[in-house]
């Protein structure tokens, strides 16, 4: 059987649960996303809880479904 080049994702989550008090949860939400793009929260090897492997294409393949985007994207 011929091999041909082949495209494998693999998709690692990190997840980590952050106590803020604030007046609203939009409130709460800035905050930690605040927090978070200024480096004051990391999410590391400790964070770990899952990993995914799919095949990808390649962008010149028109049949390639849409890149799932994760529930932190902005």
């Amino acid at each position: 059987m011929e091999q041909n080049e082949q495209l494998i994702e693999i998709t690692e989550t990190l997840q980590k649960t952050i106590r803020v008090y604030a007046a609203t949860p939009e409130d709460a939400m800035s905050r930690v996303r605040e927090a978070y793009d200024n480096g004051g929260i990391v999410l590391g090897a400790d964070d770990f809880v899952g990993v995914t492997f799919g095949q990808t294409f390649d962008e010149q393949d028109r049949a390639a479904p849409p890149k799932r985007r994760d529930r932190g994207d902005r």
